[in-house]
């Protein structure tokens, strides 16, 4: 049996720009390679969207094409995906 970890909320360096109905993120003074990963949620206007993929940096593509109005100079967070962890086994 496994459990579940909970999820952690965590901010991002920099802030990033978004273009309605457009999947791509791009980030001013971010560090994504560093802080994010694939599966992530990021969460921008309150809004969470999964990060399909990360480019560089200052650039990754959400799962989902982002539904709001174009924005600059956003502020976001992140949550970490849900950690695997085994439960120990009961020794019999």
């Amino acid at each position: 049996m496994a459990l579940w970890g909970n999820k952690d909320t965590k901010a991002v360096t920099g802030t990033v720009a978004t273009d309605q109905t457009d999947a791509t993120v791009t980030g001013s003074g971010t560090a994504f390679t560093t802080e994010l990963k694939a599966g992530q949620t990021l969460v921008i206007a309150t809004v969470p969207y999964q990060i399909a993929s990360i480019q560089s940096d200052t650039a990754l593509e959400l799962a989902v094409a982002y539904a709001a109005a174009n924005g600059t100079g956003l502020t976001v967070t992140a949550n970490e995906s849900p950690a695997y962890v085994p439960h120990a086994e009961k020794a019999t």
